[in-house]
C-alpha cells in the first residue's frame, strides 16, 4: 500500500461537533427582540385604553362648562347666551343669535391653527346646520395659531332657529373629530 492515497473523513457524531459561539448570542438576540415586541404590544393596548378613555364623548353631547380633553386640545364651552339682535343684526322671525363663548387649549407640543368659520357650526335635531353668523362681539374669539400650552377664550356667534333643539359642533384635526356640546334653545318647544 501506498502512503499517497487519499484519507478518508473518519465519521463525525453529532455529540462531537462543538456549536458555534455566535448561535448562542443569536438565538438571545432573537428572544430579546420577541420580548421587547411582546412588551410594546402591551404598553400599546394600555395607552389605547388610556386614549379611549380621556377622549369619550357622549353621544347626546357634553354639558356647557364642562372641558373636555380630546385630540391636542381642552375644550370649554364657558357660557350661552340667546340675542334677538339689533339694528342690522336683528335676527329674522323665528330665529336668534346664539352667542357661545368657547375655550380653547393647546395640550400638545405643536401648534395648531384655529378657523372658528370652518372648525364650528350649530345643528338642529332635523340636521338644520348653521355655520358663524357676524354680530357685535364684546370678546371675539381669536382665529388663529395656538401655541403649545397657551389657550384663547372667545365668542362666536351663530344665527340660529328659535325654538329648536341643537348642538354646537368643534370638527378639527386638532379636537380629535367631531366633539358636540349640548346647547338648549331660550324656548323649548
Amino acid at each position: 500500500m501506498s502512503n499517497n492515497s487519499p484519507l478518508k473523513p473518519s465519521p463525525v457524531k453529532t455529540s462531537d461537533v462543538k456549536r458555534h459561539p455566535r448561535l448562542k448570542t443569536e438565538q438571545w438576540l432573537f428572544v430579546g427582540t420577541l420580548v421587547l415586541f411582546v412588551a410594546s404590544l402591551i404598553t400599546l393596548g394600555i395607552a389605547q385604553s388610556i386614549v379611549q378613555k380621556r377622549t369619550h364623548v357622549p353621544y347626546a353631547g357634553v354639558a356647557q362648562g364642562k372641558a373636555i380633553t380630546v385630540g391636542s386640545s381642552t375644550i370649554t364651552i364657558q357660557k350661552v347666551v340667546h340675542k334677538p339682535g339689533t339694528s342690522h343684526f336683528a335676527a329674522p322671525g323665528g330665529y336668534e343669535y346664539l352667542i357661545v363663548t368657547l375655550r380653547v387649549r393647546n395640550n400638545s407640543e405643536k401648534p395648531f391653527n384655529i378657523a372658528p368659520s370652518i372648525d364650528t357650526y350649530t345643528k338642529t335635531s332635523t340636521g338644520k346646520v348653521a355655520y358663524l353668523t357676524p354680530y357685535e362681539l364684546a370678546e371675539p374669539f381669536h382665529s388663529g395659531t395656538i401655541l403649545p400650552g397657551e389657550s384663547t377664550e372667545g365668542e362666536l356667534s351663530y344665527l340660529v332657529p328659535k325654538q329648536a333643539s341643537y348642538k354646537f359642533y368643534v370638527e378639527a384635526s386638532w379636537s380629535g373629530g367631531v366633539v358636540p356640546f349640548m346647547i338648549q334653545s331660550s324656548n323649548k318647544p
